[in-house]
């Protein structure tokens, strides 16, 4: 796509999103793991402060605003990478499996502080991957897909719900969990 197709859509995206929320996004999170300087520029250029991918694909992450190639730039965008989901993912069928068990890593006190000493054994994604965002850049993502969470019906699957309580509580215990608007507002008046 060119970049006014992309721009245009994210726009037009972006007014959707106020029309229904009266909030407008601050955050684009690139579905497919893939961009271009093209498609970076027409985000940035759409009005979005940050830009999200999966770590794995992220090589400049930042929590200050830089460009494409994660030089500081006041007109740049946020890059917090996302490292993992509350859920499992299931390669074979392409479905949300059950929410990680996050009681290994939760069980031991101040687990982000050292948890590079557990390279041998890694308890999940999940406790690492925040902790090393964390450790590197001050903030970490995790997703929460909101399919993940319906049951064979369509209905909000409570049961697996009420099971992201101890993910919460675990992060709670050494970061604060927010919204990409929380963080944004929060950082914002920082400057």
């Amino acid at each position: 796509m060119s970049y006014t197709d992309i721009k245009f859509k994210m726009l037009k995206a972006r007014d959707q999103y106020m029309q229904y929320f009266g909030v407008a996004p601050v955050a684009f999170t690139v579905p497919t793991d893939y961009y271009d300087e093209t498609g970076y520029k027409a985000i940035d250029d759409a009005g979005f402060k940050i830009f999200a991918t999966h770590s794995s694909n992220e090589p400049n992450p930042s929590n200050i605003p830089v460009d494409l190639n994660g030089r500081k730039d006041i007109n740049g965008m946020y890059r917090i990478p996302t490292g993992s989901d509350v859920c499992e993912w299931n390669d074979t069928d392409q479905t949300w499996g059950d929410v990680i068990d996050i009681s290994k890593p939760a069980s031991i006190t101040d687990y982000c502080k050292y948890h590079d000493a557990w390279t041998e054994v890694v308890y999940n994604e999940i406790a690492s991957e925040t902790c090393d965002a964390i450790s590197a850049i001050g903030v970490a993502t995790i997703s929460l897909h909101p399919d993940a969470f319906v049951d064979s019906n369509g209905k909000p699957d409570l049961v697996k719900i009420q099971k992201v309580e101890p993910i919460i509580k675990w992060i709670k215990s050494y970061a604060t969990p927010m919204t990409f608007e929380q963080w944004y507002n929060y950082i914002s008046t920082k400057k």
